[in-house]
């Protein structure tokens, strides 16, 4: 019983071994516009979270809502490949 165990624990930590590698290896999706810098990119983000964060939304709607905050200011959802 007690290998069978083992086994186990070892095999469900294999797993999560694989995934956290394979999460790493993939590129999160980046908000972009051309000659933003960072600070300034930080302050539109902000901003858009702010406007979101005064209503009572879904989380899905959230997104959504923040997603075409971003794109109205010229931003543009890169990579997540």
């Amino acid at each position: 019983m007690r290998e069978r165990t083992k086994n186990l624990l070892l095999g469900m930590f294999g797993v999560g071994a694989s995934l956290s590698l394979a999460s790493c290896a993939a590129d999160p999706a980046t908000w972009q516009r051309p000659n933003t810098t960072a600070y300034d990119k930080g302050n539109i983000v902000a901003a858009c979270r702010y406007e979101i964060a005064q209503k009572n939304l879904s989380p899905v709607k959230e997104s959504e809502i923040f997603n075409y905050c971003m794109e109205s200011k010229g931003f543009r959802l890169v990579g997540g490949d």
